[in-house]
């Protein structure tokens, strides 16, 4: 309770109370619990160390021993009214009007318990504030968030769950029924519980009695994002696993491939539930500037979403994407995006870090591998494909060379690159930013490293990325063993 002081340990205090109570029982006392009234009148009075409540403590043991008969005949009343005098000071209207600001709920538990406290009993009050206090987060953790996009994706209905489904959920639940009452029959209904964070068995049943219901409508329900345990309980619920689909794309499959703008409008409806409140204050902050500490080059695949394997949030990651991750050096990039996009990420935004990212399965790369001719009338792809500086790196490459050896290789190939731009070249000269070269596995959704020191790329968070190392010659160049002497230049790695 002292300001500054050091956090008692609560073992240590029930341990001692345990004891006090043993101990009271040669004075013929009752087992009680502790208060602050005692600890609040030490400090109010001075008190800095817990040896104010040892002093306080032999205090009364002299008391209880030297004055009992005083102490008798002291009139209750009096007693009462030094009791009320400590409580009074200790109260503070301010505290609990900021908690009623912050938090109406806990405002709420903390008035019942004081209320009951003053006018029933001590332990009385107590025991109706933990009601409370669980009472209200029953109804916080029991209130999932049902989000109807109606008759929307391509004419079918869309029910999205948020949060637990409970037991306690029954009412919304309920709500749900009544609108699937007005829907019209012969549709498809979608419930899709990817934000479903909890399910117990009473809400597995529910969501087994939607199916029912919808199924009596005269609609076909489909089961979106179950999975894990939810799965399990919803099938020994009496659910069929039919209903079931993981993903997007077996969605697609059962509903029939959306269109582009129907899954677009879709997923900004849902957006705008579950995320958008989530982000207003930081879409705040960001209207004013950007700040990004890392700039992310990467290839422009479908399959690769930076802000996912990094777990970063909207202003963290500068992007710069294209096909095959491909960055122009300095001497052939004046005037290009590429270029552009560089300097002023390094110059003007300051970011610290550069990561250069391929992957696996690389469409870019395996039509630097084919002997496919391209279809003819593709202008622009046929000038990339014969301007593209990986053509002249596979032209030290073993024959051999599969697709994602040549996206890694392509990985160290574009931090050289990179390392041409002045402003890159001085920032990590003087240690204010570093480069790293990262490879995303599609099929098993692992990240890697290029270490310089294993010479191989590993999972990122094994081993140590180091500062970016000064030029070397070619005569110094660490080469990965599978394609020696594949580059003409420096490999530089992190």
């Amino acid at each position: 309770m002292s300001p500054g002081s050091a956090r008692s340990d609560p073992d240590q205090e029930l341990i001692g109370q345990g004891l006090g109570n043993l101990a009271c029982a040669f004075f013929g006392g009752i087992p009680v619990t502790g208060v602050i009234a005692r600890s609040g009148a030490n400090v109010q009075a001075g008190a800095k160390t817990r040896r104010a409540a040892i002093v306080h403590a032999l205090a009364l043991l002299v008391a209880v021993y030297a004055t009992a008969s005083v102490i008798e005949r002291i009139p209750i009343p009096a007693l009462a009214a030094v009791l009320f005098s400590v409580a009074f000071r200790m109260l503070s209207p301010a505290s609990f009007l900021k908690l009623w600001r912050h938090s109406r709920a806990d405002g709420a538990v903390f008035a019942v318990t004081f209320m009951v406290i003053v006018f029933v009993d001590l332990l009385e009050g107590v025991r109706w504030g933990v009601v409370a206090a669980l009472a209200i987060a029953a109804l916080r953790l029991g209130r999932p968030e049902v989000l109807v996009h109606g008759a929307r994706l391509d004419g079918h209905y869309v029910f999205a769950l948020g949060g637990p489904l409970t037991f306690l959920s029954s009412l919304t639940i309920d709500d749900m029924l009544s609108r699937m009452d007005m829907l019209e029959g012969g549709r498809r209904v979608v419930f899709d519980v990817r934000d479903v964070r909890a399910m117990d068995s009473s809400g597995a049943a529910m969501l087994s009695g939607l199916v029912e219901h919808a199924r009596a409508l005269d609609q076909r329900p489909v089961i979106v994002g179950l999975s894990g345990e939810a799965k399990t309980q919803f099938l020994s619920s009496g659910g069929e696993e039919s209903v079931l689909v993981s993903d997007e794309r077996e969605l697609a499959s059962v509903l029939g491939a959306p269109s582009a703008d129907a899954r677009l409008r879709t997923g900004v409806e849902r957006y705008r539930v579950t995320q958008k409140p989530r982000y207003a204050r930081l879409f705040g902050k960001l209207a004013a500037g950007q700040s990004p500490h890392t700039l992310f080059i990467t290839c422009s695949d479908s399959r690769i979403n930076p802000n996912l394997i990094t777990a970063t949030e909207p202003g963290e990651l500068f992007l710069l994407r294209n096909i095959g991750n491909l960055v122009s050096p300095v001497s052939a990039a004046e005037g290009t995006a590429v270029g552009a996009a560089i300097e002023y990420a390094v110059a003007i935004l300051k970011v610290s870090k550069i990561v250069v990212c391929g992957h696996s399965s690389c469409g870019a790369m395996a039509a630097m591998l084919s002997k496919t001719p391209l279809p003819a009338g593709l202008d622009h792809l046929h000038g990339w494909i014969e301007a593209t500086q990986v053509r002249a790196l596979l032209r030290s490459m073993p024959s051999e060379l599969s697709v994602d050896e040549l996206a890694k290789l392509n990985v160290l190939a574009q931090l050289d690159h990179v390392r041409t731009y002045p402003c890159v070249a001085e920032r990590v000269a003087s240690g204010e930013l570093t480069l790293s070269g990262w490879f995303f596995d599609v099929a098993s959704g692992e990240v890697e490293w290029w270490s310089s020191e294993a010479q191989r790329f590993l999972p990122v968070g094994e081993g140590r990325e180091r500062p970016s190392l000064p030029q070397r010659s070619p005569s110094e160049t660490p080469r990965p063993s599978r394609a020696p002497g594949y580059l003409p230049g420096k490999v530089v790695t992190t």
